[in-house]
C-alpha cells in the first residue's frame, strides 16, 4: 500500500513540475516576443524620427559642414520617440540619457555621411 502511494505521489510531482515548466516557458516566450516587438518599435521610431529631422540635418551640414551642433536635434528625436512608442518605452524602461545616446547614434552617422559628401564634393 505504501509503495503505491509513493508511485502515485511521484507521478503527481512529475506532472506538477512539467506544468510549472510549461507555464514558465509560456511566460518566457511571451516576454521574449514582447521584448523583440518593443525593440523593433523603438528602432522604427528612431529611424522615422531621423527621417523627420533630416531636413534640419541637411540645413546644418550645408551651413557649417565643419562642425554641426545636433544636441537640439537629439532632444527633438527623443521627444518624437517618447510620443511615438510609449508602450515600448514603458516595457523596456530606458532612461532619458539612454534614449539620447540611442538618438545620437542614429543622427551622427547621417551627419558624418552628409559632411563627407559635402566636403568631398568641393575638392
Amino acid at each position: 500500500m505504501l509503495p503505491d502511494f509513493f508511485s502515485q505521489l511521484d507521478q503527481y510531482i512529475v506532472e506538477g513540475i512539467l506544468a510549472l515548466i510549461a507555464t514558465y516557458g509560456g511566460f518566457l516566450g511571451r516576454w521574449l516576443l514582447r521584448t523583440k516587438e518593443s525593440r523593433l518599435a523603438l528602432h522604427s521610431a528612431l529611424m522615422t524620427g531621423v527621417s523627420l529631422v533630416s531636413g534640419k540635418i541637411y540645413a546644418r551640414v550645408f551651413d557649417t559642414p565643419e562642425k554641426v551642433d545636433y544636441a537640439d536635434l537629439v532632444d527633438e528625436l527623443v521627444d518624437y520617440v517618447e510620443l511615438s512608442v510609449p508602450d515600448a518605452l514603458k516595457f523596456l524602461r530606458p532612461s532619458r540619457d539612454q534614449l539620447e545616446l540611442m538618438a545620437q547614434s542614429y543622427i551622427v552617422p547621417k551627419v558624418v555621411d552628409l559632411r563627407s559628401q559635402m566636403l568631398g564634393s568641393g575638392e
